[in-house]
């Protein structure tokens, strides 16, 4: 598989909203995401305290940060969009996210009302696919759905 290829597969997997997802799979997807910036963060303090890095250096770095970080905010949008969709809801409910306190909104949510049959319509996400389904060019495989 080539390197644009794989880039292209998880981008699909990580901002395609047209499933859903159950409550685990939101707490994991959930848990992911919150590593992911808490990983850059940590790494922040001690690059801008470093000696050997210089100040157009360090406008670089808030720049791919900035970047990095326009990126994170925005994964959150489908994987709310998955899990309202388990509650028989729009996907565009998620754009509560923008609002101050809509994200605490849909996280409790999200991870305290069971999935209803409305939600049902949709492909379920049942996990996240090994590396042997990114190989065989199916998506369904690659995104791990159930119908």
């Amino acid at each position: 598989m080539k390197p644009l290829e794989a880039l292209g597969r998880l981008a699909l997997a990580v901002y395609y909203p047209q499933v859903r997802t159950g409550r685990a799979v939101f707490a994991a997807e959930l848990a992911l995401w919150a590593a992911a910036g808490l990983s850059v963060w940590s790494l922040l303090d001690p690059i801008a305290d470093a000696a050997w890095i210089s100040d157009a250096m360090l406008v670089r770095i808030a720049q791919v940060v900035a970047v990095l970080a326009g990126f994170w905010n925005a994964a959150l949008f489908p994987i709310c969009a998955r899990r309202l969709h388990d509650l028989g809801l729009s996907g565009s409910w998620a754009l509560m996210n923008a609002v101050p306190g809509g994200t605490i909104a849909l996280v409790v949510l999200g991870l305290s009302l069971p999935g209803r049959s409305a939600g049902r319509v949709w492909p379920e996400r049942v996990g996240f696919s090994g590396a042997g389904n990114l190989a065989d060019g199916c998506f369904e495989r690659l995104y791990n759905t159930r119908d």
